[in-house]
């Protein structure tokens, strides 16, 4: 009976339309994945809530940010965030800033990461397991490369800190929960490392099946292997796995990490099969590379609990959703490949009695023996192959009963005489296919339904907003302007003239699109500045989309336009993105207002 009071509250709630109580008091953000492109992106989009002063709080924006969840790359910049704000009384964003764009320079990471990996000294650090005969059995962390990058991101950008930083803070911080999203392979579902500020108990800690119930374990994992954990994407990495990838200096006891994990409810027909066994984890992406499960769960959470729901949920975002159309490769009609059949190839193989007979006879006569004697083993395994494939095929040509095989070798004298360039082609069609439904259509298609629940509830639809780094991309204009003139048509020919973007900041954009999703910038890169117009691409998307936030709110009550200090943030938001049209490098030195030159 709970339970069913429980949902239809929840049904009730997400058919309710909410307002923001008080506009921008209690922010959530989410950083996507998307390499060192998100998390440059995501470091762009935070330091503009630095610069945005909100004087009805007397704060800064960023001082209103309560929650903020990350995948894959975004985790980069919200656990170096989360761990300098929780274990700094003296935190500096702009010391913060500057370390975290120093280390998104160049390919320092991937230096280092490849001398880590060639260093013994660097993996010699063993925790303890008990096997069931009682004996203490050493345990090393896996020497891969994911886990070479757990130890640069350590040494980069996380100073061997735990999470004891952020559940046990040095004091208390006007952020209250972070939240790193993975994937756990044992039920394939998002796995949260979600932790507070503040001294309420830990609310998240994995997931329904695999939930961390020792806060002490929790505690002392470290940042960098779970960032390492988030962000580990499966064409690139290995998996991480639980327990023994997390072990360090001080967390040795591998027992009781694997006892740390509650495995009541996974699946009861195979529980003796995990229950109290490693587990792998991959990047978060392959479940939810938006982190917006958990920003939705949090948000119904506060609810619940009669606390203040989120003002605003701001969606960092610098993939998309839409699929790249499958490419129709044509097989080739010149070169060798296309004389040449699968027959051609086998010819010697179907002639290898002939030569094996030939090279006993020169062996025993003498003619040309040193031939025979070289192709006399070659000749013998070819005939034996070639007896063993013949008998199978007339095993199978002969069986009573019908099957797939008996079809295909009906059709195999078809396929043999073909060129092998249209048997390349057949398979490279199908390859291409199959790649690109793993790696691109299902993780789309997964993306496109996070996007629709985030964007469609009626209790979140005036809360929420994204910002995405292709929303001012050339490419995307015509489509940007439609959805405007369609959806913010009671505001937007107002504002039109002063929110186009102009040809400078377009140009950015367009630059900072094209990056690639990789875990380091190449020298190519460090020339064009791309880290830094990435960077300009989350500052100046940043500030457009809270112009914009403030026009839909103007428009669903008047109260809004009323708000003295509402007004006053929306015309130090356009005076910025005027500034942003003139330079839209302008803040990447200086987070703060003043006089600056054109870029």
């Amino acid at each position: 009976m709970t339970n069913n009071n429980q949902l239809e509250e929840n049904q009730n709630a997400d058919c309710t339309t909410v307002l923001p109580r008080e506009p921008f008091k209690n922010i959530a953000l989410t950083f996507s994945g998307g390499g060192f492109r998100a998390a440059s992106f995501s470091l762009g989009a935070l330091s503009y809530l630095y610069r945005c002063q909100y004087e009805k709080f007397n704060a800064r924006l960023i001082d209103n940010v309560k929650f903020i969840t990350s995948t894959s790359g975004g985790s980069l910049t919200n656990g170096k965030f989360a761990a300098d704000l929780y274990s700094d009384p003296e935190f500096s964003f702009g010391k913060f800033y500057a370390e975290m764009r120093e280390g998104l320079d160049g390919e320092k990471l991937l230096c280092r990461v490849f001398e880590l990996i060639k260093d013994d000294d660097q993996w010699q650090v063993k925790g303890f397991e008990t096997d069931e005969s009682g004996n203490s059995v050493k345990v090393y962390k896996s020497r891969n490369l994911i886990n070479a990058f757990a130890k640069g991101y350590d040494e980069l950008l996380f100073s061997k800190r735990t999470l004891d930083c952020i559940y046990s803070p040095v004091y208390k911080a006007s952020l209250e929960k972070v939240c790193f999203n993975a994937t756990e392979f044992n039920n394939g579902l998002n796995f949260y490392f979600q932790s507070n500020g503040h001294t309420k108990a830990i609310d998240e800690r994995g997931n329904g099946y695999l939930k961390i119930s020792d806060p002490e374990v929790f505690r002392h994992l470290k940042i960098s292997d779970i960032v390492a954990a988030s962000s580990c994407f499966p064409s690139g990495f290995e998996p991480i796995i639980y327990p023994t990838d997390f072990i360090h200096e001080n967390l040795t006891d591998v027992n009781k990490m694997l006892k740390a994990i509650s495995y009541d409810h996974n699946n009861p027909l195979k529980l003796a099969e995990v229950a109290d066994k490693p587990f792998a984890l991959m990047d978060g992406g392959i479940a939810d590379n938006m982190g917006i499960h958990s920003v939705m769960v949090e948000d119904s959470v506060r609810l619940r609990a009669g606390d203040d729901p989120f003002d605003l949920i701001l969606a960092c975002d610098v993939t998309s959703y839409f699929t790249d159309p499958l490419k129709n490769v044509q097989p080739k009609s010149k070169g060798w490949t296309t004389k040449v059949s699968i027959n051609t190839l086998l010819l010697p193989v179907r002639i290898s009695p002939v030569i094996f007979l030939l090279c006993i006879l020169s062996v025993i006569f003498k003619v040309w023996p040193v031939a025979g004697y070289l192709l006399l083993i070659p000749s013998l395994a070819a005939t034996a192959l070639l007896l063993f494939v013949n008998s199978r095929l007339n095993r199978t040509k002969n069986s009573s009963s019908g099957s797939i095989a008996k079809t295909v070798l009906k059709n195999t004298r078809y396929f043999a005489a073909l060129p092998l360039s249209s048997i390349i082609h057949m398979v490279q069609a199908r390859v291409n296919s199959s790649l690109q439904l793993v790696s691109d259509l299902f993780l789309k298609q997964i993306r496109r339904g996070q996007y629709d629940n985030l964007f469609t509830k009626p209790r979140l639809v005036h809360r929420t907003i994204s910002c995405l780094i292709y929303e001012f991309s050339s490419a995307h204009q015509k489509r940007r302007v439609q959805i405007l003139n369609f959806k913010d048509r009671a505001w937007w020919k107002a504002m039109e003239t002063v929110l186009m973007p102009g040809e400078r900041l377009q140009k950015v954009a367009d630059e900072a699109k094209s990056v690639g999703t990789t875990l380091w910038f190449d020298e190519s890169d460090v020339k064009t500045e791309k880290r830094d117009k990435v960077i300009a691409a989350g500052q100046f998307t940043m500030c457009y989309n809270l112009i914009k936030h403030i026009c839909r709110l103007e428009v669903q009550d008047k109260k809004y336009t009323e708000d003295t200090a509402l007004q006053k943030l929306k015309q130090s938001l356009l005076d910025d993105w005027e500034l942003f049209q003139k330079a839209p490098l302008f803040m990447i030195s200086d987070l703060n207002r003043k006089e600056i030159k054109p870029y």
